[in-house]
Parts: C-alpha cells; sequence; structure tokens
C-alpha cells in the first residue's frame, strides 16, 4: 500500500502479492537505484526501504525458491534474496570477500594478511 507522497519520496508500507503481505523495509524488497536501464541494470542495489527517496526499480521477491541476486562490475556477487532472506555481500579492492551481512546483521568478516600462505 502507498502511503503517500512527499515532496521526492514516495512512503511504502507494504504490497500484497498472491495474498501474501510483504513489508517493502523486511528481506523480500529491494530497490535497483538509478533511472532508465541503470534501474534495472542489478548494481548498486540497497534492501528495500519504506521511505524511497532515489530514482530506482523497487522490486519484491516472494513465494516458493524465490531467489535474486546482483553483483559489481567484477562479477561478485553483492546481494542476493533468497526465500525472502536478503543477503548483502562485501568485496574489497581486490576482490576479496570482506564481509556478509543477513538484514542487518552480520553475519562473517574476513580479514587477508599480506605476504602470509594460507593452506
Amino acid at each position: 500500500m502507498c502511503r503517500y507522497f512527499s515532496e521526492n519520496t514516495l512512503y511504502l508500507d507494504y504490497v500484497v502479492v498472491d495474498g501474501k503481505t510483504v513489508q517493502a523495509e523486511l528481506g523480500a524488497a529491494a530497490i535497483n537505484k538509478g533511472s532508465g536501464d541503470p534501474a534495472f541494470d542489478g548494481l548498486e542495489v540497497i534492501a528495500g526501504l519504506q521511505a524511497i527517496t532515489e530514482n530506482g526499480a523497487l522490486r519484491f521477491v516472494v513465494g516458493p525458491k524465490a531467489y535474486a541476486a546482483c553483483y559489481d562490475a567484477n562479477g561478485n556477487m553483492t546481494w542476493r534474496l533468497l526465500d525472502g532472506v536478503a543477503c548483502e555481500q562485501v568485496w574489497d579492492a581486490e576482490n576479496r570477500l570482506v564481509g556478509v551481512k543477513k538484514g542487518a546483521a552480520v553475519q562473517a568478516t574476513f580479514v587477508y594478511m599480506v605476504g602470509t600462505a594460507q593452506g
């Protein structure tokens, strides 16, 4: 349900998909920032929000085995949504995974040591 507009902000509380209520700010929603083609490029994806202040495509991924993923320019998966649970993967400049979040909760962090062999 779209609650109201204020200036350049859309306030979205929830949508109903196949009889299931989906909150905009919980795991089943994502915003791909941009306008036109960039709104559908899979880059600059953030978790859904109740107050949408930027141009972008708002997507809801619901249903059994529903899945969506986004990748950065290097091909690293930066965000995925599986069965209503959003996960964000954070990569460093050398394409090494440095963090994983599930929703707002940090699930794991990784530190790489320079000059050491890992076995």
